[in-house]
């Protein structure tokens, strides 16, 4: 997996009959890695071997290269992990627009599943209740160390801190 992660392909080539299929304490794959670190070789070589694996969050290769920007990789991997979800229900598509990456997001739209969860929360007329015009809002973030980058994010300590 760390070859996969630094983008050693020859490395990764002579690993591969023992690695295979091979996770992480996060579930994470070297095509994973390799998808998420934008090491598009790696990636078109192990999509064949690892495709549609996830990570225990449900995060599959296509969602972390989305969610990075990196839009060669994406390209490799849709036709493979194409409509996939997290276990939060969330696309590969979710995750290139809550990262700002309108390229991937574009490119992805070509793809729309019926049942993609909108970038941008949709607010219901003012005729329904408050709970079901905010339900969409109110399931935080999925965790993890390659995540906690996510845009306005803050803890309450850093409110106080800077008060």
């Amino acid at each position: 997996m760390y070859a996969a992660q630094q983008g050693y392909l020859n490395i990764v080539e002579l690993l591969i009959n023992k690695e295979k299929g091979m996770k992480d304490k996060d579930g994470m794959t070297a095509l994973i890695h390799a998808a998420l670190n934008g090491h598009l070789e790696c990636v078109k070589f192990l999509a064949p071997l690892e495709k549609g694996m996830k990570e225990n969050d449900g995060r599959t290769a296509l969602m972390r290269a989305a969610g990075k920007g990196h839009l060669e990789c994406v390209k490799i991997l849709i036709p493979l992990e194409k409509g996939m979800k997290s276990n939060r229900g969330n696309t590969a598509k979710y995750y290139a627009s809550s990262h700002n990456n309108k390229d991937c997001v574009d490119y992805l739209s070509q793809f729309l599943e019926e049942n993609d969860r909108p970038s941008i929360p949709s607010f219901e007329s003012s005729s329904t209740s408050s709970h079901s015009a905010t339900s969409s809002l109110s399931q935080p973030p999925e965790e993890s160390a390659e995540t906690s980058d996510v845009p306005g994010s803050c803890s309450c300590k850093d409110l106080f801190d800077a008060a």
